[in-house]
């Protein structure tokens, strides 16, 4: 038996089953529910600027988790396998980094099927060059780390870190 597989041999439950999250983990509500729950702790608790915007499309937004004495920036790109997720529904990360002196930057982008994969690292240019201007304006050093937790996320840190866009 071969160990490669045309897409023919696949259904779309099978594929759903293997590369989305939400079939493959039976608790998946569960387990996001609670991670909702926890980043809705933080933001009542922690000063933060939500929605700063660094481009024209709706979802085209930065939340902002200042450091007290920040010595880098937290830049954190949220999974959903491409269509679902939003930086609100990660601040519960914020707290310990912030802790520690780094500023956290809580990223959203346009969805699938709003967008795809060739708009979105086009589109990455105003990510970069706004999650730069926001350190700047709000008083954030300029090192900056990149945090991503999904294909889509690793996809466009591709795209951000090109030596073409250096």
């Amino acid at each position: 038996m071969s160990s490669r597989h045309s897409d023919l041999e696949h259904s779309q439950i099978d594929w759903e089953r293997h590369f989305n999250p939400r079939v493959a983990v039976p608790n998946s509500d569960q387990i996001m529910g609670e991670r909702k729950r926890m980043s809705a702790l933080i933001r009542g608790r922690r000063p933060f600027v939500a929605a700063l915007r660094y481009g024209e499309a709706t979802r085209s937004t930065l939340d902002v988790f200042p450091a007290e004495t920040s010595t880098a920036t937290l830049v954190f790109i949220h999974g959903g396998y491409w269509r679902a997720g939003a930086a609100h529904d990660n601040s519960a990360i914020a707290e310990h980094f912030c802790d520690a002196g780094v500023a956290v930057f809580l990223v959203n982008y346009t969805l699938c099927p709003d967008s795809t994969v060739p708009e979105s690292c086009s589109s990455w240019d105003k990510r970069s060059v706004g999650s730069k201007r926001m350190a700047a304006t709000t008083g954030h050093p300029p090192i900056m780390y990149t945090y991503v937790v999904s294909l889509r996320a690793h996809i466009l840190l591709q795209c951000f870190w090109h030596p073409t866009r250096a």
